[in-house]
Order: C-alpha cells, then structure tokens, then sequence
C-alpha cells in the first residue's frame, strides 16, 4: 500500500505546487499591468497639467500685451511652439460662451482630463471673479461652461466683445481668463500601456505554459503509475500461469494413470454398489482432466495463424459437431475471411455448447454471421434462463461458472482466442429472454 500511495501523494503535490504557480504567475502579471497603467495615467495627466501652464502662460502673455483678447493667429502660434511637446489642439472658451480654437478636436467631452487611443484632453476652467478657489456648482471639478465640443458659438472678433471684468486698468479693461481646451499626444503613456500589455500577454502566456507542463508532467507521472502496476500485475500472472503450467503438466501424468487403472476397475467390478462408486471416480477423474487440458490451453499463448476461410462453413461445422436444435442463419456473411481456423473453431464450438446446455437440446438455438461495418460478427442466441446478473460483468474471467460440471475456463480461453484476433467478445441477456454472445472480428 506504501508502494502506491507515495508516488499518488507526490504527484498530487506536485500538481498543486504547479497550479499555485501557475495562480501567482497571472495574478502577477496582472497586477503589474494594472499598476503600469496607473502609472501611465499619472504620466499623462502630468503631462497635460505642464501642457497646460504652458499654453495658459502664452494665452496670458497674449492677453497682456494686446489687452485684447487672442486671435486664431494667436493660438495658431502657441499651438506650433508647443507640437513638438505633443499639442495638437487648442480651444478657449469665453465665459459669454464665444469660441475660438486652433487644430482639429478628436475627444470630446467636458471633463477635467479624458485619454482615448493615446489622445488625451486637458480642460482648465478658471475660478469666478471673487470666487476665490470655490467651482461653479453642479459642475464637476475643473469643468465650466464650455458647451457642446463641437456646437460651439462664434469666435471672439467684431461685432462680440469679450467679457469685461472689474473698471478699467491703467492699460484699458481687463477680460476675464477663458477656459482652456488642449488635447495632446500622450506618447509616453501610450508606451507604458503598449509595454504594459506586452508584460501581461507574456505573463499569462507563461502562467498558461507553467499550468499546460504541469498538467503533462501530472499525466506522465500518472501514466508512469499504471504502467508500474500493469507490469507487476503482467509479472505475477506470468508467474502464475508458469507455476500452473508446471503443475498442470506434473498433475496430468498421475492423473491419466490413475484414470487408466479407476476404468480397469470399473471393467472387472459386476454391477453393484463397487461398480457405481468405482465409475463415480472415473468421472470426477475425467472432469480433472478437462481442466487440467483447459488450464494449458489457457495458459499457452500461441501466435494466430491466419488463414482466408469461409466464415459460414466454420460456424455450420461447429453447430454439426455440437447437435442441437441450431438455426444457422449466414445471409451477409462474406464468403472468406482471414482467421485461425482451429483457434476460432474452439470460441464457436464452446459458446454453441453452452447454449445447448441452458436451454437443451430441444430448444432453439439462433447462430449468425454476417459483415457489420468491416466487421465479422458472430452472434449466438438461446432461449435459456439468461446469464446470471450477478455473473454477467465477470463471465468472461477464468474459473467463473453457473454450472456445477463446468470448468469456468471455456469462455475465458474463448475471449483469448478472440483477443488474439484483435477483436472483442460481449454476452448480455436477450430482452425476451435468453443469452446473447457476440463475436467482432476486424479485417486484418
């Protein structure tokens, strides 16, 4: 028990050593992927806040030196100063709602900050005058009256002043800053999610690769367990039927002795008492001898010597030699097939036997050959008892019998025999009654 159980629980082990990796491995890797992307978006956003001081710094700048508010010029240039740092689009909004921008919008939106396919979008809305560091409410932080992204209304210019805010200064009026809208490339972060991705498929392709070597080496080592045991097994069989084998060859000499001198007996002995005892002992000596023949049979394991035959003309044979009411029905069969004759003479010859036995001789027995799917079948019907439920599963093993006078060994060599021929052998019961042997032989 020792031998069987350490390698099971070593392979058990081993396969929950294999899956845990395997669990730790995904869950690394994505875990590195979901803080490779919060980077990314810290960078990003990093980036459009310094984007950001940068092109509210030139619109200032534009703001104060005209006192007036900025053209698309304005924002023209300002947008080409910072292109190489990514900017592509530049939008001011002033608080009357008047637009004027610089570039083509991708994203759209209201919010302080949105990145979409490596795009990202920055609004900055300045606070109310008098306001102080408090947000217009009911909006979300950052976020001022910038209308719909692209329903926007007419540019600063004639005709639309801009907002005024407070008396005028030493230079003229002061306007209010307007929101700003920039959209940038976030270059950086697209290469963080682009490696953060990259990280991710590697990792759960290794996590997968660890599970799938798992897995097989699990296999193996199992495969490896039922060969072992399938040796042993072969092992101590193999010396079984050679044991068997010697025993049966020491027992048959004796035995046919003894049988020799129990018939002399019964010769010389007159009918009476003596003479029935005396043949009592020659039969049980006879049976002793079938199985003695039978358990060699067994035991020998000669090679299958084919031959083409007509497979009707075998089964007509045996169900001849055997007697009986046997209905020979061959309407199908192929005319020759390749088989050994003598060996498979042996398999019908016992199961026809056995059907004469459980239902006698005056019931009908159905005996048929035909061709199934490449296949040549043999199938013997009675219309016996049927085979026992309890025997059923084990009917073909050596030594299992219903019958009293019987060996056990007819349908366990018969089921060698058709082995043998890499075919199969089945009996179950027939659901009007009787028993049902079925023999499949592939073309070979």
């Amino acid at each position: 028990m020792k031998t069987l159980l350490q390698p099971r629980v070593i392979r058990t082990g081993l396969l929950l050593a294999g899956v845990c990796l395997s669990a730790l491995l995904g869950w690394a890797s994505l875990s590195v992927h979901r803080g490779i992307q919060e980077a990314a978006d810290v960078v990003s956003q990093g980036q459009g806040r310094l984007l950001l001081d940068a092109v509210r710094d030139g619109v200032h700048d534009a703001m104060r030196e005209g006192d007036a508010p900025p053209t698309a010029a304005t924002l023209d240039a300002i947008v080409a100063e910072n292109a190489e740092l990514g900017v592509s689009y530049l939008a001011l909004v002033e608080a009357s709602g008047t637009w004027i921008e610089s570039g083509a919008a991708v994203l759209d939106g209201e919010a302080p900050f949105v990145e979409r396919r490596g795009v990202a979008r920055v609004v900055l809305v300045p606070s109310p005058p008098g306001a102080g560091t408090r947000r217009p409410s009911g909006r979300a932080p950052g976020v001022g009256p910038v209308g719909g992204p692209r329903g926007r209304g007419p540019g600063f210019g004639p005709g639309r002043p801009p907002h005024v805010v407070g008396p005028p200064g030493p230079g003229g009026p002061r306007f209010a800053p307007p929101t700003v809208i920039v959209e940038f490339r976030a270059t950086m972060a697209a290469e963080l999610r682009a490696r953060a991705r990259t990280m991710l498929g590697i990792g759960l392709f290794a996590a997968l690769l660890a599970a799938l070597g798992t897995l097989a080496f699990w296999w193996m080592l199992l495969q490896r367990e039922i060969a072992a045991e399938a040796l042993e097994e072969h092992s101590r069989l193999a010396a079984l039927g050679q044991m068997s084998a010697t025993m049966a060859h020491e027992i048959r000499n004796p035995l046919t002795s003894a049988k020799g001198h129990a018939q002399l007996l019964v010769e010389l002995l007159e009918e009476g008492r003596a003479r029935k005892k005396a043949e009592q002992v020659v039969g049980e000596l006879v049976r002793l001898e079938a199985l003695t023949n039978d358990l060699l049979v067994f035991i020998r394991s000669g090679k299958v010597l084919e031959a083409s035959a007509s497979p009707a003309q075998l089964l007509r044979d045996a169900a001849a030699r055997v007697g009986g009411n046997i209905e020979v029905l061959d309407r199908g069969a192929p005319d020759s097939w390749k088989l050994d004759t003598s060996r498979l003479d042996r398999v019908l010859t016992n199961i026809l036997r056995n059907a004469v036995k459980a239902g006698g001789k005056e019931v009908r027995i159905e005996a048929r050959v035909t061709l199934v799917e490449d296949h040549l079948v043999y199938e013997v019907r009675d219309h016996g008892p049927g085979i026992p439920l309890d025997l059923l599963p084990t009917i073909f093993d050596p030594f299992v019998t219903s019958r009293v006078t019987g060996t056990g060994l007819g349908l366990a060599i018969s089921r060698q025999i058709v082995e043998a021929h890499q075919g199969t052998i089945e009996a179950h019961n027939h659901p009007d009654g009787g028993a049902v042997i079925t023999v499949r032989l592939p073309r070979t």
